[in-house]
């Protein structure tokens, strides 16, 4: 056996996965455009999974995706929410995942948006718009938060991505901005 044939067989892995041509053939394409390799940017995508996950996991995060699909951990989650609540505003039956969310969004009355433009750990309502078009571009996607305040000083915040479209020049500003895609919960 050759020594690089050995050593992959002894130290690396294969990860496999499946997706439309069109979708391959897309992807194929963005990384020549920016003169990446697919696998570094497959590995730069898996770091950023890890990443995400270690943070959770050394935090009061729980995982959306998770909390959708294991109800062992949806379970947890609700116990904890409800210990930690202490207005009783998360009363009453959570069956899934869904449920909470929208609780979440009819509870979150303000509708602010903490966001991190710049991927600083610094998320704030009041953000330069004509700076984030300069630093960021035309149609930027950041990570950005909401809240609903469960106790004094206590609250319970929903991460997700922030989007901004349609920057017009002479307003300085987004035409459209909106938040979704959440990825987790914090109990802060």
């Amino acid at each position: 056996m050759r020594p690089q044939d050995k050593y992959n067989k002894e130290k690396t892995s294969l990860v496999n996965a499946r997706f439309k041509s069109e979708f391959v053939d897309e992807f194929k394409q963005a990384c020549k455009a920016l003169g990446i390799k697919q696998s570094d940017a497959i590995r730069d995508a898996m770091n950023q999974t890890i990443e995400k996950a270690k943070a959770m996991k050394e935090s009061n995060m729980y995982s959306t995706t998770k909390l959708s699909t294991d109800e062992s951990y949806f379970n947890q989650f609700i116990q904890n929410l409800k210990d930690y609540d202490d207005f009783g505003k998360f009363k009453g039956y959570f069956g899934r995942y869904e449920d909470f969310e929208k609780k979440f969004d009819d509870l979150n009355t303000s509708c602010e948006v903490y966001i991190d433009a710049f991927d600083e750990d610094d998320f704030e309502t009041q953000y330069n718009e004509k700076e984030i078009h300069e630093k960021l571009g035309d149609n930027p996607i950041v990570n950005g938060y909401a809240e609903v305040e469960v106790g004094t000083g206590k609250y319970v915040k929903l991460y997700g991505k922030y989007y901004f479209e349609d920057y017009d020049e002479d307003s300085e500003c987004y035409q459209m901005c909106s938040f979704g895609n959440y990825y987790a919960v914090d109990l802060d």
